[in-house]
């Protein structure tokens, strides 16, 4: 038995926050390839949607503390 085809896919973002400084957010996500999945390239979409939308929500949890929302 083999073991399904894996995606790995890193997304990151830098927010300047101005006065020289700003913030990074990296997430990295690693997932099977799934009976779901159409093909590998579907898997992959799939992973980087949930990767790109972890890595906006992150972010947008920091400025709202930040900013004192």
């Amino acid at each position: 038995m083999t073991d399904a085809p894996k995606v790995r896919i890193g997304v990151g973002f830098t927010h300047n926050l101005g006065d020289f400084n700003s913030l990074r957010y990296d997430v990295a996500i690693e997932d099977s390839v799934r009976a779901t999945d159409i093909n590998t390239e579907a898997a992959v979409d799939r992973v980087k949607k949930l990767a790109e939308r972890k890595v906006e929500q992150y972010i947008k949890e920091f400025l709202d503390e930040y900013r004192g929302k």
